[in-house]
Formats: structure tokens, sequence, C-alpha cells
């Protein structure tokens, strides 16, 4: 599960009643689920590490078994390099298990099955012959009522889903194809998760979006090469439309690429830094240095409605038509006028820069901050660039770039805002700029931020 540079498990739990009206018109239920799930799987196979299908909602039609039949055979001839996994959560005395694994495995040629652990060696013992099938194993679910089973405390002190996680990696993954079930609803330290199993043993990390999950804590679970962890999505992915919403395919596929992105972001080693600091204060210099100190550097060019000046390079120029495009389909993180010109940050770079493990880089407005801290809570690096002295900043803008003071005007606010503290909770670091020092200043930065990382 290591493909297309992605964590996202795409869930397949067809419900006819949310699937569009445009597949339910001619033919069978059956007929538009088969349908539905073709295109959803085409869809999202670029952006998915592998798919869970949900047998219950395959259950509910007729032809159910052949239906889920059906859509793992479409996986595995359309896109091989991807797994199908069922979830039955199955677990019974041997000769029944048996006769599951043979359906499971034989019948319907999946890659894995969701089991329950609670009959302990009869449901587990099996995997041991099938080296090449996954155990997915319910060790700390996703639903709040489990508590009351699973957080049960042992007479050693241990909680009951953490002893199903020690036997899940000591006594039955003698064969190396056992995946725990942890739930991202779950109050635990995910750290003590990855600790007691081992570095090979992949994570489904389940109850993310519609369930109330969330990938705040995803980074404690990873392995050592950063990855390791499948996060599902079913109802996320799958319908994030109106069912007469003829644009439903982008919809979809909207929606996978912002897991896949959010996923990257979540286990990208890197921080965003952000430069603050009143106009002229010298973040262009300093950010032309950082760059110069770490290659990995990338920075993030704002969308502008003007015409670029002689000389710069860091911004690319746009309509307002093509801005307001934009800002509709949700590409655009902050538009905001300044001096009548329309500035934007576009999201796509910032999560590429993430996915690629470079340090993405950008000159900020401090009274915007929180549209940042929204969009990458935890993964922000901010400094605040100072002027020596308000004299040197009166200088420094007393260039032409400041008809009617209106940038000296702006930065005394902000400087005196600054001097009251109302920033102090927002600024990792804070440098003072002076003449021919942005190179010092630079290094400075850059060596917080390198231990902010802890790299």
């Amino acid at each position: 599960m290591t493909r297309n540079n992605t964590l996202a498990c795409c869930g397949l739990d067809p419900a006819i009643e949310k699937i569009p009206m445009e597949l339910r018109r001619e033919g069978s239920d059956e007929d538009a689920v088969r349908r539905f799930l073709e295109i959803v799987i085409d869809l999202t196979a670029p952006h998915i590490c592998c798919y869970k299908a949900q047998k219950a909602f395959f259950d509910i039609f007729p032809g159910g078994h052949e239906l889920l039949r059906y859509a793992i055979h479409y996986v595995h001839d359309r896109h091989p390099e991807l797994p199908v996994f069922v979830d039955a959560k199955i677990g019974d005395v041997g000769n029944t298990m048996d006769v599951y694994l043979r359906n499971i495995f034989g019948e319907l040629d999946t890659d894995g099955v969701v089991v329950n652990p609670y009959l302990g060696d009869d449901v587990m013992r099996p995997f041991e012959s099938l080296p090449e099938k996954a155990a997915i194993v319910t060790v700390k679910t996703s639903n709040p009522d489990a508590a009351i089973v699973q957080n049960i405390i042992l007479q050693d002190g241990r909680p009951l889903w953490k002893y199903i996680l020690e036997l899940t990696a000591n006594r039955w993954n003698g064969a190396g194809n056992m995946v725990p079930v942890i739930g991202s609803t779950a109050d635990i330290d995910l750290g003590d998760v990855r600790q007691i199993i081992s570095d090979e043993t992949p994570v489904l990390f389940a109850g993310y979006g519609v369930q109330g999950g969330t990938t705040k804590h995803l980074q404690q679970l990873l392995d050592s090469e950063r990855r390791g962890v499948f996060v599902n999505s079913s109802r996320g992915i799958l319908y994030p439309y109106d069912v007469q919403d003829p644009q439903w395919r982008d919809a979809i596929l909207q929606a996978v690429k912002a897991l896949q992105n959010t996923l990257n972001v979540e286990r990208s080693h890197s921080k965003f830094l952000l430069l603050l600091g009143v106009s002229g204060v010298g973040k262009t210099t300093i950010i032309r240095e950082l760059r110069k100190l770490d290659s990995r550097f990338i920075y993030i060019s704002p969308f502008m409605t003007r015409e670029l000046r002689s000389g710069e390079t860091d911004k690319v120029p746009i309509t307002r038509e093509q801005m307001n495009e934009m800002e509709q389909q949700g590409k655009l993180l902050v538009v905001n006028e300044l001096y009548g010109v329309r500035y934007a940050t576009p999201r796509e770079p910032i999560e590429r820069a993430f996915a690629g493990e470079q340090l993405p880089l950008l000159d900020w407005p401090i009274d915007r901050l929180h549209v940042m801290q929204q969009a990458f809570p935890g993964k922000l690096f901010t400094v605040y660039v100072e002027p020596p002295d308000r004299e040197t900043l009166r200088r420094r803008l007393a260039d032409g770039r400041d008809p009617g003071n209106k940038r000296m005007d702006a930065a005394m606010t902000e400087l005196a805002t600054l001097a009251q503290g109302t920033y102090d909770d927002v600024i990792n670091h804070r440098m003072v700029s002076s003449e021919g020092e942005a190179a010092s200043v630079a290094k400075a930065i850059y060596h917080e931020y390198l231990r902010a990382m802890e790299f």
C-alpha cells in the first residue's frame, strides 16, 4: 500500500438513495450501483492506496454477492496495483471460519478481510497459512459505544483494546499480515500503538471525516518511512454532492484529491515558514537568502490582478475573472484587496510542496494569520521581522512605492499593536533586520526553523 504517494483509502459503501439520479433512471438498482462503482473506482484510483468494501451495503441487494465480486474484480482488472479489502468483521469457530475464508478469498478473491478477534485463535490462526492475505483486526474502533467493551481495564492495568493489539502484534502476526484497526476518534496515545507493533505493520485509521475523526495526531502512527497508515473515507469521498447535481463526478474527484492532499500535509516533516512584518522591512531579501541556504525552500507565489513590475518575478498576474472563478472553486486560501489590487494565495502549490517534502515559504500579513492557522493547523512556523527603528523604515519606503504614506501609516499601526503584545501568542520567533544583515538574519531564522521541525 505505497502507491500514488497517498495514505487515502476509499470506502465502497454503495447506498442506492445517495447515487446520482442520472444513473438510476434506467435499469435496476443493481445496474445503477455497478455503473456508479465503475466511475468511482476509475476517478479515485490515481489518488488512493487501497479500497475497503463494506459488505453490508452489497448484501442488501438480491444479487449483492455477485455485485461485490464484480467490484473487486473491476479493481483488480483495471487497477491491479491497488488491493481491495472486504469489511465483514468475520469471526467464528474453526469450521465456520474456514467457510468464511473460502468465500472471501476464493470466491470473491479479495486481498484482505476485517475480522473480529474476540473468538481468539480460531479466528486468527488460519491467517498464518495465508501470508498474501491481510487480516484487518478490529482493535480500537471508531464507534463511540465501543468503549464499554474495549476500554475495560484488565487486572494488570491495561485496557482490553491494548491487550488485543499486543496479541495481534506478537501472537498472531507470524505471517506478517496483521493490520490493526485504530479509530481516529479514539482518545488514546497513538505513539503507544506504533511502539507496540512493528515498523512493517500497517494500520487502518478508521472513522475519519463524517464520523468525526481527525488526523491531528496521525504522525505518531507513521512508520520510519512516514507511511504505514491508510485512512479510510467512505461517505466523504462517495457522496459530496446532491443526487440531482450533474457535476457529481467532479465533486468526487475533488473530494478524493482533497483527502490525499490533507494526509500528505499531515505526514510531511515540513512546516510552512511564514515571514510576518510590515512593508519595507526586507522580507523579500530575507526570502532570497533563505532559498540560498536550503534548496528545499519553495516560495509560494501569490496571484494578483495587476501586471508584473520591472524585475518582479515572485508573483503571478491573473485577471479578476480568473481569480473570481478560482475563488468559487475553493482553490484559493484567501483573497485580499490592497491599494486597488486583489491578491490571493493558491492552496495547491502549498500541498504539493508538503507532499514532496519541500519547505513552503511565504511572506504573509499578520492580521490574516488565522486563515493559515485554520488551513494548516500545527504546520506553521511564524517569524516576525521588525525594522531596527522607525526612521530606517520611513527611509526604505520613501522610494516611490508609498504615495500618500499609506504603507507607512499601516506599518505604524501594526508595530504599535505588536508592541502591546497583541500578537505574542501567534509568533514563534522574532528578528530585527538591520541594514546589510539580511544574510545573517536568514541564517538565524533558518536555525530556529530547523529546530522547530526537529530535523
